[in-house]
């Protein structure tokens, strides 16, 4: 039998338990608890989701908070808002199916969408999209998706990141686009887009690093204000059908690592600007119709580890300045009309792997080199020898 202060013991801690629950309870329903309509959308999502076969959404319950959910975050500790829907496939064996419904804007404080490589995703991507005013981060690559990027996709003015590649989307590209004044990567390749790009695209934000508009139907001359991106390290433009020239404000890109304009119906001369490009890579302009000679400032892209201007219709010697490049380990120029003799400096580059002058109208004799390089790398101009061709004639 207890003592008078062991029974009065008891109902003070039951009373602490009830007054500790009384306050603590309420706070975990509101920490938990997932606003109605970012509910619904959710919901609304999975229902036009028509195969799942990693069961990707199994989480995805109506008796279960959505803040719990699999690839579901949500902003707390105030009544949950969803702040990020992140289903990624890329690794996945068996592809997700269905479409994207336009309640996804209800997700009014959405920070995050990110539906990267889901494989059978179709359909065309909402309107309603664009009101997704939060929005930061839209990924949709590696889809199937289909119809015309919304117009108003200018609206999403913290977007920061926007990757639609990878999918069937047709029709131009929307010019509010240059309305995202603060995106970085933008990545439209691999697409069927059509028209030109549209030129304020140089206006739009000095934080752009990435942009990537290769492998679609673009057509028109290519922007001189692409060249006012002080902070792009990758320009891809490759497999179009742009024509004109190589604009000379692209020499002022001189954070630019990756240049790739190859595939397309340029002309002209390569602009003697780009030999600003110190930082540059790789620089590939290969089947196209530019002419000229290649001038001597190439030299000065001393970073330069892979140069293809292989299909043009570039003449001229081959300019020994190509020996300043102490990294470049590919030299492709093969299918133009350059004439002379190989300089000496450019075949004995310490790191060069791959050199390739097939079909030009080179002559005289092969110099002595250390890179094994084939036969093939020299045919089509009936003016060399030496090895690996047969000896010169005396």
């Amino acid at each position: 039998m207890g003592t008078l202060s062991q029974k009065k013991e008891v109902p003070f801690i039951m009373m602490a338990t009830i007054i500790y629950l009384s306050f603590s309870t309420p706070l975990l329903l509101e920490v938990e608890a997932c606003h109605p309509v970012d509910l619904e959308a959710l919901l609304d999502f999975k229902k036009s989701i028509t195969e799942d076969p990693n069961q990707m959404l199994r989480t995805w319950t109506p008796s279960t908070e959505c803040c719990d959910w699999e690839g579901v975050s949500c902003d707390l500790p105030q009544m949950a808002r969803v702040k990020a829907v992140t289903l990624i496939g890329l690794y996945l064996d068996k592809p997700m199916s269905g479409t994207i419904p336009p309640s996804i804007g209800n997700l009014s404080s959405l920070v995050q969408l990110d539906l990267t490589g889901l494989k059978n995703l179709s359909g065309p991507i909402p309107d309603s999209i664009c009101r997704l005013t939060k929005l930061q981060y839209l990924d949709l690559q590696g889809n199937r998706l289909s119809g015309r990027i919304p117009s108003s996709i200018g609206n999403l003015q913290e977007l920061i990141w926007l990757r639609l590649n990878g999918n069937r989307l047709t029709g131009p590209i929307p010019p509010s686009i240059s309305n995202l004044s603060s995106l970085g990567v933008l990545d439209l390749s691999w697409n069927a887009l059509t028209g030109t790009i549209p030129s304020p695209i140089g206006n739009s934000t000095e934080r752009l690093t990435q942009l990537n508009l290769s492998n679609n139907n673009l057509t028109g001359n290519l922007p001189e204000s692409i060249g006012h991106h002080p902070n792009l390290f990758a320009l891809n433009l490759s497999n179009n059908h742009f024509t004109g020239e190589i604009p000379e404000s692209f020499g002022d890109l001189q954070g630019l690592i990756s240049l790739d304009l190859s595939r397309n119906q340029l002309g002209g001369k390569i602009p003697s600007q780009l030999g600003n490009l110190q930082k540059l890579r790789a620089l590939i302009l290969s089947f196209n119709g530019i002419n000229g000679e290649i001038h001597s400032s190439i030299g000065n892209m001393t970073d330069l580890s892979y140069l293809d201007l292989s299909n043009n219709q570039l003449g001229g010697r081959i300019p020994k300045s190509l020996g300043n490049f102490k990294w470049l380990r590919t030299i492709m120029l093969s299918g133009n009309k350059f004439s002379g003799t190989i300089p000496e400096e450019v075949i004995n580059i310490e790191s060069l792997e791959v050199f390739d002058v097939s079909r030009n109208r080179l002559s005289g004799e092969i110099p002595a080199h250390k890179a094994n390089i084939s036969k093939e790398a020299f045919l089509g101009n009936p003016g060399l020898c030496g090895s690996p061709l047969p000896p010169c004639k005396l």
